[in-house]
C-alpha cells in the first residue's frame, strides 16, 4: 500500500472508533496477474463479474486502494464508513462495490499512466 493511503486509511479508522465502529482490511495491493483473474470472472471465467478494471487499471495495482468492511458489519455502519470515507477525501465507487476506498489522487495517477502510455489503457 502506498504510505500515503496508509496514512489516509490510519485516519479513517480513528474516525471510525470514535464512532465505536471496526474496520476490517480485506485486500490492499493486487498484482496484475490477480486483477486479470478478477476480471476474467463472469466473462470468460465461471462466477460474477466483480471488477470493471483490466490488469494494471485498478488502483489496487498501484497500491492506491483498499478494500474494507465496518465491524460490526451492519447497514449502519456502512452508511458511517463511506461517509467518513468521504469527508476523508476518499473516491468511493457505487452501491455495487461500497468497500472499495481508492487514494484521492487515483483520478489523476490514472490520467498521467494513460498519457505516459498511450493505447495500453484500451
Amino acid at each position: 500500500m502506498h504510505p500515503s493511503l496508509e496514512v489516509a486509511v490510519g485516519a479513517l479508522e480513528t474516525a471510525l472508533a470514535a464512532k465505536r465502529i471496526g474496520m476490517r482490511r480485506l485486500e490492499t495491493d493486487r498484482s496484475p496477474g490477480r486483477q486479470a483473474a478478477l476480471y476474467a470472472q463472469g466473462r470468460t471465467a465461471p462466477g460474477k463479474i466483480v471488477t470493471h478494471a483490466k490488469a494494471y487499471e485498478s488502483s489496487h495495482n498501484w497500491g492506491l486502494a483498499i478494500d474494507v468492511t465496518p465491524v460490526p458489519d451492519t447497514p449502519k455502519n456502512w452508511k458511517v464508513l463511506r461517509a467518513e470515507a468521504a469527508r476523508l477525501g476518499f473516491g468511493l465507487l457505487g452501491e455495487w462495490d461500497p468497500g472499495h476506498l481508492q487514494h484521492p489522487a487515483w483520478p489523476s495517477v490514472l490520467a498521467a499512466l494513460r498519457r505516459k502510455y498511450p493505447g495500453a489503457f484500451a
